[in-house]
Protein backbone atom coordinates (compact mmCIF):
# COMPACT_ATOMS: atom_id res chain seq x y z
CA UNK A 1 0.00 0.00 0.00
CA UNK A 2 1.45 3.33 -1.25
CA UNK A 3 1.61 6.13 1.33
CA UNK A 4 -1.22 8.10 0.60
CA UNK A 5 -3.15 4.82 0.07
CA UNK A 6 -2.19 4.24 3.33
CA UNK A 7 -3.04 7.68 5.15
CA UNK A 8 -6.07 7.57 3.34
CA UNK A 9 -6.75 3.94 5.13
CA UNK A 10 -5.93 5.03 8.24
CA UNK A 11 -8.32 8.46 8.29
CA UNK A 12 -11.23 5.59 6.99
CA UNK A 13 -10.15 4.14 10.16
CA UNK A 14 -10.11 6.60 12.29
CA UNK A 15 -13.28 8.06 11.22
CA UNK A 16 -15.06 4.53 12.46
CA UNK A 17 -13.42 4.69 15.42
CA UNK A 18 -14.37 8.29 16.04
CA UNK A 19 -18.13 7.37 15.00
CA UNK A 20 -18.31 3.88 16.99
CA UNK A 21 -17.47 5.78 19.92
CA UNK A 22 -19.52 8.92 19.83
CA UNK A 23 -22.32 7.57 18.59
CA UNK A 24 -25.17 8.41 16.33
CA UNK A 25 -24.42 12.23 15.03
CA UNK A 26 -25.06 14.06 12.21
CA UNK A 27 -22.08 14.79 9.67
CA UNK A 28 -21.86 18.62 11.05
CA UNK A 29 -21.83 16.91 14.63
CA UNK A 30 -18.93 14.90 13.14
CA UNK A 31 -17.10 17.60 11.77
CA UNK A 32 -17.28 19.52 14.60
CA UNK A 33 -15.48 16.84 17.20
CA UNK A 34 -13.36 16.38 14.14
CA UNK A 35 -12.08 20.55 14.13
CA UNK A 36 -12.23 20.77 17.81
CA UNK A 37 -9.48 17.81 17.96
CA UNK A 38 -7.67 17.96 14.75
CA UNK A 39 -8.01 14.49 13.99
CA UNK A 40 -7.67 14.99 10.22
CA UNK A 41 -8.38 17.42 7.74
CA UNK A 42 -11.67 18.30 7.24
CA UNK A 43 -11.86 17.60 3.74
CA UNK A 44 -10.08 14.08 3.81
CA UNK A 45 -13.02 13.38 6.61
CA UNK A 46 -15.43 14.13 3.97
CA UNK A 47 -13.48 11.78 1.46
CA UNK A 48 -13.17 8.99 4.02
CA UNK A 49 -16.76 9.55 4.79
CA UNK A 50 -18.19 9.44 1.32
CA UNK A 51 -15.84 6.37 0.34
CA UNK A 52 -16.87 4.44 3.95
CA UNK A 53 -20.65 5.12 2.57
CA UNK A 54 -20.14 3.55 -0.56
CA UNK A 55 -18.69 0.68 1.51
CA UNK A 56 -21.48 0.51 3.15
CA UNK A 57 -19.38 1.38 6.46
CA UNK A 58 -21.31 3.62 8.01
CA UNK A 59 -24.93 4.13 7.01
CA UNK A 60 -27.09 7.06 7.27
CA UNK A 61 -30.90 7.40 8.88
CA UNK A 62 -33.49 9.62 8.17
CA UNK A 63 -34.14 10.98 11.24
CA UNK A 64 -36.39 13.91 13.13
CA UNK A 65 -32.83 15.78 13.32
CA UNK A 66 -31.87 15.29 9.51
CA UNK A 67 -29.58 12.55 8.57
CA UNK A 68 -27.75 10.52 11.41
CA UNK A 69 -24.75 8.22 10.86
CA UNK A 70 -23.86 5.29 12.38
CA UNK A 71 -21.24 2.36 12.27
CA UNK A 72 -22.42 -1.04 10.08
CA UNK A 73 -21.48 -4.52 11.33
CA UNK A 74 -19.23 -4.18 8.14
CA UNK A 75 -17.59 -1.57 9.41
CA UNK A 76 -17.54 -2.76 13.19
CA UNK A 77 -15.70 -5.62 11.72
CA UNK A 78 -13.09 -3.79 9.82
CA UNK A 79 -12.34 -1.84 12.79
CA UNK A 80 -11.80 -4.97 15.10
CA UNK A 81 -9.39 -6.25 11.74
CA UNK A 82 -7.44 -3.03 11.52
CA UNK A 83 -8.00 -1.14 14.97
CA UNK A 84 -4.01 -0.57 15.38
CA UNK A 85 -3.62 1.25 12.05
CA UNK A 86 -5.99 4.18 13.40
CA UNK A 87 -3.91 7.39 13.66
CA UNK A 88 -2.52 7.17 17.81
CA UNK A 89 -3.01 11.05 17.92
CA UNK A 90 -6.80 11.05 17.24
CA UNK A 91 -7.39 7.25 19.09
CA UNK A 92 -6.04 9.18 22.42
CA UNK A 93 -8.81 12.06 21.69
CA UNK A 94 -11.33 10.07 21.18
CA UNK A 95 -10.86 7.84 24.21
CA UNK A 96 -10.92 11.44 26.09
CA UNK A 97 -13.58 13.76 24.56
CA UNK A 98 -16.35 11.23 22.75
CA UNK A 99 -18.00 9.81 25.65
CA UNK A 100 -18.51 13.50 26.61
CA UNK A 101 -19.77 14.70 23.86
CA UNK A 102 -21.55 12.01 22.48
CA UNK A 103 -23.71 12.34 25.93
CA UNK A 104 -23.87 15.97 24.96
CA UNK A 105 -25.55 15.16 21.48
CA UNK A 106 -28.14 12.90 22.65
CA UNK A 107 -29.07 15.05 25.42
CA UNK A 108 -29.42 18.21 23.02
CA UNK A 109 -31.22 15.98 20.46
CA UNK A 110 -34.16 14.85 23.61
CA UNK A 111 -34.03 18.65 24.39
CA UNK A 112 -35.24 19.42 20.89
CA UNK A 113 -37.68 16.45 20.87
CA UNK A 114 -39.41 17.47 24.10
CA UNK A 115 -42.01 14.52 24.89
CA UNK A 116 -42.32 13.26 21.12
CA UNK A 117 -39.74 10.57 20.03
CA UNK A 118 -37.80 9.21 17.15
CA UNK A 119 -39.06 6.16 15.91
CA UNK A 120 -36.58 5.69 13.17
CA UNK A 121 -33.37 6.28 15.70
CA UNK A 122 -34.61 4.28 18.70
CA UNK A 123 -34.14 7.72 20.97
CA UNK A 124 -37.60 8.76 22.86
CA UNK A 125 -38.69 10.77 26.01
CA UNK A 126 -40.18 8.66 28.63
CA UNK A 127 -43.64 9.20 29.12
CA UNK A 128 -45.07 9.91 32.10
CA UNK A 129 -43.35 12.50 34.48
CA UNK A 130 -41.47 14.04 31.64
CA UNK A 131 -38.00 12.73 32.43
CA UNK A 132 -36.13 12.30 29.55
CA UNK A 133 -35.27 8.60 28.49
CA UNK A 134 -31.20 9.51 27.69
CA UNK A 135 -30.62 5.49 27.10
CA UNK A 136 -26.44 4.77 27.10
CA UNK A 137 -25.78 2.85 24.04
CA UNK A 138 -23.63 -0.25 23.94
CA UNK A 139 -23.89 -0.92 19.90
CA UNK A 140 -22.39 2.34 19.04
CA UNK A 141 -26.20 4.28 18.44
CA UNK A 142 -27.59 6.55 20.43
Amino acid sequence: MGGGQREGHRDKLTLLYTLLHIGKCTEEQLVRFNDAFSLMEEFQLYVSLGELKDAQMVREEKCIEGKLLSVTDEGKKSLEMFEGDVWPSAKIQVDIHAEKWGFRIRHNYMERLGAYGCRICGDAAAAGNGKRNLQSDTDGGG
